[in-house]
């Protein structure tokens, strides 16, 4: 029994605090395919993150996805027939890509601006990961309409890998 002038000894207590944070889980052998999306635009860069992505992930699901500017499209009929047919050309340039990796891809357009359509194509697809060149735009273009990479990784609900 303790007297009235000592002092009274607490055991312990545990602080339990919680910070959210994203899965960033790396899957072990024999894990689930994941789907891993692309964005390409003709570029050297996106390109090179293809080559990445097709290296690094070579039991994936490789989807590649060109995002026709909204401006090319609307623009006019032609100018929409020359933005589809540029996606053409950007898709057997994938291709070929992908066979020298003896790997498929599954390839995807979509309209709009380029950052915002590849967020929105991740969350509606079930999209695990995206692997997107650093640059495509160059000068005047890139300084007023900004960096689709970075908007990508800082608006993306998966995990996102930046190739330079």
């Amino acid at each position: 029994m303790q007297s009235d002038g000592d002092p009274q000894l607490e055991s312990p207590r545990r602080i339990r605090t919680s910070i959210p944070t994203r899965d960033f889980t790396i899957p072990m052998v024999g894990s689930p395919m994941r789907r891993i999306l692309v964005p390409v635009d003709g570029s050297r860069q996106s390109l090179d993150a293809l080559g990445h992505a097709l290296e690094t992930f070579p039991d994936d699901e490789i989807v590649v996805l060109h995002a026709l500017n909204f401006v090319e499209v609307v623009a006019s009929e032609s100018s929409a027939n020359q933005a589809r047919e540029r996606a053409n050309e950007i898709f057997r340039e994938v291709r070929t890509l992908a066979d020298e990796y003896d790997h498929t891809v599954e390839t995807e357009t979509t309209e709009g601006d380029p950052g915002r359509a590849i967020v929105a194509y991740a969350a509606d697809r079930d999209i695990d990961q995206i692997v997107i060149g650093s640059t495509g735009r160059t000068g005047l273009d890139r300084l007023l309409l900004g960096s689709v990479a970075e908007l990508v990784a800082r608006r993306a609900p998966v995990p996102v890998t930046i190739v330079r």
